[in-house]
């Protein structure tokens, strides 16, 4: 019977001793009534084998929160209570299992009366520390790894490995279990030329291994590239052991934003090497391509047919054949305007002109003239269409009327621009607001610049 201290009172236990011999007689006897017929004994230990498994490569920037799996094949883990002080690191100096504090039970602490019947004293947690390792299912553990900051040595050459006793699999009495894993193998990207979007297409890449050896023989796929769409990988050429060089390809597909691109090395094109990919990242710059618009002098609806406009790319270039360009360059913003096409001329590699003709459909509002090039003009490019504005005056007061009016429902005066060629309103604008309870009749004084209307409500004539 136990008691625990409650309200800073100190409360009394009895303790009693096991007896140990009344178990051990059960034992001995239950061991003799069976007899040995009953009993086996294990034979050859069954073939086991042990894997470390990473889900990325281990470096230093991550060894302190780096967790490796240990999967076992052919037979299943003990409890965790087996496993802790089962499994143990080595390969690299500083390197070990991180460890956690578990609470493993209670003791007494007697503080008068100790020996006696009736003792004073209080209850107290023990804690041991442990590896932290986790028991994930009955072939799976994660051993989490921490380094020693002062004693970590870091070989480009080394390897982990991973041994497991034989307490800590079910059923298993034989030898030691050994993982290895490689913990250097790393890979890195270089070219002789900064990659641009304009160059990336016929550069090489080079990549370097260190820590290992490329395979004597490349299977397909042995290195994969991402990061940016419509770029490959043609033959991998292996200069060395330790050196690949890999062609690019690309689409021309166009980005706009400088990016990054990725390679991939497959665990099959590194010789001994079982572990997860290894990559390798290069940055690429992206060009903008633009087109910009110029004119001999300022377009106006009067002048707009039979204007001439050069067209001028940055970046790259229009296509060879005429053909291409006449049908990919078109223009909009103002109805009846369109491109004479025979009339396309290719300058240079940059630049082209092109003369516009005009139905004379009237607008009455200063507006823009969007031209769209389109990539089946441009060169090895992808991209969606270039466009540029040039600013077009319209004819001022043709066909254009300033009306006014009382709007006794809202109690407003109101102007507006009238189209008369298109019915269109424009340019509405509300002229008084307030002091009004329903206006009706409006006259204006145009060379006085003055205007006159009645209110009917409050039965005067306001100015």
């Amino acid at each position: 019977m136990s008691f625990a201290p409650i309200g800073g009172k100190i409360f009394y236990i009895n303790r009693f001793k096991n007896n140990n011999l009344f178990s051990l007689s059960i034992l001995v006897m239950i061991g003799l009534l069976c007899g040995l017929q009953g009993m086996s004994y294990a034979d050859d230990s069954p073939a086991v084998e042990l894997r470390a498994v990473t889900e990325q490569p281990w470096t230093e920037a991550n060894a302190n929160t780096f967790v490796v799996k240990l999967e076992l094949e052919g037979a299943a883990w003990a409890e965790i209570s087996e496993i802790r002080q089962a499994v143990s690191v080595s390969g690299i100096d500083g390197v070990t299992i991180k460890t956690e504090r578990y609470r493993s039970g209670r003791r007494w602490v007697c503080t008068s009366s100790c020996g006696n019947f009736i003792e004073y004293g209080y209850w107290e947690n023990i804690y041991r520390t442990d590896p932290a390792v986790r028991r994930k299912s009955d072939t799976v553990l994660e051993v989490p790894l921490t380094i020693d900051g002062n004693n970590f040595d870091f070989d480009t050459n080394a390897t982990l490995a991973f041994t497991v006793e034989a307490d800590a699999i079910v059923d298993y009495n034989g030898e030691p279990l050994t993982a290895i894993m490689s913990v250097t193998t790393t890979v890195s990207a270089s070219a002789p030329l900064a990659l641009t979007e304009q160059n990336l297409g016929g550069s090489v890449v080079t990549l370097t291994l260190t820590g290992g050896k490329y395979a004597a023989q490349l299977l397909d796929g042995a290195v994969t590239v991402s990061g940016i769409s419509g770029v490959g990988v043609s033959d991998v050429v292996r200069k060395s052991d330790t050196v690949l060089e890999v062609p690019l390809t690309f689409d021309g597909n166009d980005f706009d934003t400088d990016a990054t691109l990725a390679f991939t090395v497959a665990p099959a094109a590194i010789a001994n090497y079982n572990s997860v990919p290894v990559t390798a990242v290069i940055p690429v710059t992206a060009r903008k391509e633009v087109v910009s618009a110029s004119v001999v002098s300022a377009l106006t609806e009067a002048t707009l047919d039979g204007s001439m406009v050069s067209l001028l790319l940055t970046a790259v270039t229009f296509e060879q054949a005429l053909s291409k360009i006449k049908d990919a360059v078109t223009v909009s913003g103002i109805t009846g305007v369109t491109i004479n096409t025979a009339t396309v001329q290719r300058i240079s590699d940059r630049k082209i002109t092109v003369e516009l003709d005009f139905d004379g459909t009237d607008f009455i509002s200063d507006t823009a003239l969007t031209f769209s090039v389109a990539s089946d003009a441009i060169t090895n490019y992808k991209g969606t269409a270039l466009t540029t504005e040039v600013p077009v005056t319209a004819n001022t007061g043709e066909d254009l009327l300033t009306i006014f009016w009382t709007d006794w429902g809202t109690d407003k005066i109101q102007r507006a621009d009238l189209d008369l060629a298109n019915l269109n309103i424009s340019n509405r604008e509300d002229l008084v607001t307030q002091g009004l309870e329903e206006p009706r009749d409006i006259a204006l004084d145009i060379e006085g610049g003055k205007m006159y209307w009645t209110d009917w409500v409050r039965g005067k004539i306001q100015r």
